[in-house]
């Protein structure tokens, strides 16, 4: 049999976990359930591969024997966290004899023991925890480890997987090596990035795109499960309930935004929030530190569903308590990069949506807090473009609060520090269409600043690179596919081609601020552009505000008219920022 032939189950399956094992930064659980131990040899062949070939070092856990199971487990597992390089993840078997006295009694105390030290494991795996369970033990992984489940990251279940092999010794990581003690791989751990961080997702919860299939199957269960019910009326101990996660809840809110089905996804996002609320309220003890996760990250969510739909006042409520929430189980876990990361990402979230009220004050506050923890982050965990990307968001996060309080000196170090960072990282991540509009977006900053400094050649250089690799993005991106102009979220995210056109004006216009023959050219490609949007995507909050931007920059000139062939969109919504 081939190593691959994972059939189409398990082709999907398998996209799930490495997209959602690329996606963490910090520790994560993810919950594996197989039918059969012969499904697993392809699937540990393929995972070996794929993490080889980002040389990402990792460590394999399979015990043969029941006796004394959990101890030799926990203690090859933190032995090998012990490892140098350090793993970036563990892959921990349990899987075998489903039914077995035995077995059952062996793999119920390794959850528990798993349980009691989940605030280790937060600590010390800055990396992902794949504990492969027999299907159908789901009920007594949520019961035996509440803690880990309510902060699972990803359950999958390789039910209907073909079997490719005879259960015999598991196999290792590569095929062929004998079943021994977990080693770490030599290769060391590459500086590579997760291309997706979600707003709304916490440590250990980020949350995938779902395919609009995928997104309303789900969805289908969960109000299923509700039976027009207020979400105070589920019992919090109901089994169905223990299949269903907030992560989950997050993808399915996010592909309801990306169709248009906008009351659909802020009805989704407050059930998740006032579900968590309930779980926290009834927690007790460690029970308390994953529940309390779990509403951080459904509080984010909402609060990023509600910016889409330009709601900031009831989404600054919910960033408030998120942060709350996340400062008491800083307290009670300690300075782990977990716990760091999360404040942190709270108050990144905090400080965006003041600066959205014009609360200045509040969201310098924020933003300062926020930068001196991105900063402790990057020192303990050195400069990982994680660590780098998120000090460089937090520096870009205070400079626009320094600038609106007027603080241009402060504003200047901030956003100088910044774009040393970003050019860091378009060196070693390669001109990556992320890295490369990060880069013009602190080039974009560094003009404005430079600008109202009176330091015109500064400001103008500025200008001219950015709008030379805005340029290029465009290009690289070609028109924009028919398929996202039904998306609402992509836009946001920075993917689609008319948060590009946009970004393209924006900077344009900074330009036309600046002295020089060049400035009204810039102004009138830049009205060219936000009429076409405007024509296209009449709802879309940024466009307006870019077009009323336009407007004033020479108020006593024509409107530029859309080019007659550009054809009708549905309305989108798009990203908060100007």
């Amino acid at each position: 049999m081939e190593a691959d032939a994972l059939g189409a189950q398990g082709e999907a399956a398998w996209a799930r976990l490495v997209r959602r094992i690329g996606q963490l930064q910090g520790f994560g659980y993810v919950v594996l359930f197989v039918p059969d131990p012969a499904v697993l040899p392809p699937f540990k062949a393929r995972l070996a591969a794929w993490m080889a070939g980002r040389g990402w070092p990792w460590i394999q856990l399979s015990e043969a024997r029941p006796a004394g199971f959990a101890g030799r487990s926990i203690t090859g597992l933190f032995d090998g966290l012990a490892a140098s390089p350090q793993p970036r993840l563990v892959w921990l078997e349990a899987h075998r004899g489903a039914g077995q006295p035995a077995w059952e009694r062996a793999r119920g105390e390794l959850l528990s023991r798993l349980n009691e030290r989940r605030g280790r494991l937060e600590s010390e795996l800055v990396g992902t925890l794949v504990l492969v369970l027999p299907e159908g033990s789901q009920r007594s992984a949520a019961g035996l480890a509440p803690d880990l489940w309510h902060v699972r990251s990803l359950g999958l279940s390789l039910a209907g997987v073909p079997v490719l092999a005879h259960e015999g010794q598991v196999l290792p990581g590569t095929p062929g090596e004998p079943v021994g003690p977990p080693q770490a791989s030599s290769s060391l751990l590459p500086e590579l990035a997760a291309d997706v961080a979600q707003a709304g997702a916490g440590p250990g919860m980020a949350a995938e795109d779902l395919p609009d299939a995928a997104a309303e199957a789900w969805l289908q269960r969960w109000r299923g499960l509700l039976a027009g019910r207020p979400i105070e009326q589920l019992a919090l101990d109901d089994e169905a309930l223990l299949t269903f996660n907030v992560s989950d809840g997050l993808a399915c809110q996010s592909a309801l935004l990306r169709q248009g089905r906008v009351a659909e996804a802020q009805q989704l996002g407050d059930q998740w929030v006032r579900l968590a609320r309930r779980r926290r309220a009834q927690g007790m003890g460690l029970l308390d530190i994953g529940t309390g996760r779990e509403l951080c990250a459904a509080l984010g969510g909402q609060a990023a569903a509600l910016m889409q739909l330009d709601r900031p006042q009831e989404a600054l409520a919910l960033c408030e308590e998120r942060v709350a929430v996340s400062r008491e189980l800083a307290l009670r876990l300690g300075e782990t990069a977990a716990a760091l990361r999360e404040t942190a990402v709270a108050l990144d979230q905090l400080s965006r949506v003041a600066q959205i009220l014009g609360d200045w004050s509040r969201a310098a506050a924020a933003a300062e807090e926020s930068l001196a923890l991105h900063r402790k982050l990057a020192g303990r965990l050195g400069e990982t473009p994680d660590s780098l990307r998120g000090l460089a968001q937090a520096l870009d996060h205070a400079g626009h609060a320094a600038q609106a309080l007027g603080d241009w000196y402060r504003a200047g170090a901030a956003y100088e520090e910044s774009l040393s960072l970003r050019q860091a990282l378009l060196s070693r991540l390669g001109e990556t269409p992320e890295a490369l509009r990060d880069l013009s977006t602190a080039l974009d900053n560094i003009g404005r600043v430079a600008e109202a400094q009176g330091d015109w050649a500064r400001g103008a250089e500025a200008c001219e690179e950015a709008l030379t690799l805005r340029r290029t993005l465009v290009e690289r991106q070609g028109s924009m596919p028919e398929r996202l102009a039904q998306s609402r979220i992509r836009l946001a995210q920075g993917g689609a081609g008319p948060e590009l056109e946009a970004d393209l004006a924006s900077t344009l216009l900074d330009a036309a601020a600046l002295p020089g023959p060049k400035a009204e050219a810039y102004r009138l490609e830049a009205g060219r552009i936000l009429a076409s949007l405007r024509q296209r995507f009449p709802d879309v909050h940024r466009y307006e505000r870019l077009q009323q931007r336009w407007a004033l920059s020479h108020a006593s000139a024509p409107a530029p008219t859309a080019p007659a062939d550009v054809p009708p969109h549905q309305p989108q919504a798009g990203s908060s920022s100007t």
